[in-house]
């Protein structure tokens, strides 16, 4: 998502939530799921120029967005809403189908 659609940070934040109102019975961390937003997505803070000059002294912010992201596919989350919750180890290999 991020690199197709340029979807990171608060917006990113945005369309997961649309994700969870859209599809209520769908978890991405609670009792089953254990989505980690940081191991896909850059947070807010650095993308901001303004706010970067806070960024800049919080070490474990700039470590965790510096890491390099898992990504995340529009494949992986329809599989994921379609069982019922995100699995991070099922998607950690996951090859979206030729043509999605």
């Amino acid at each position: 998502m991020v690199s197709d659609m340029g979807v990171d940070g608060e917006l990113a934040i945005d369309f997961l939530e649309a994700v969870v109102k859209e599809f209520p019975d769908f978890e991405f961390s609670g009792k089953q799921g254990n989505f980690a937003f940081d191991s896909y997505f850059r947070s807010e803070i650095s993308q901001t120029f303004g706010a970067s000059w806070l960024y800049l002294f919080n070490r474990k912010a700039r470590k965790a967005d510096r890491a390099e992201k898992l990504p995340l596919t529009l494949g992986m989350l329809e599989d994921a809403i379609a069982r019922g919750y995100w699995e991070t180890v099922r998607y950690t290999d996951w090859h979206d189908p030729p043509g999605d």
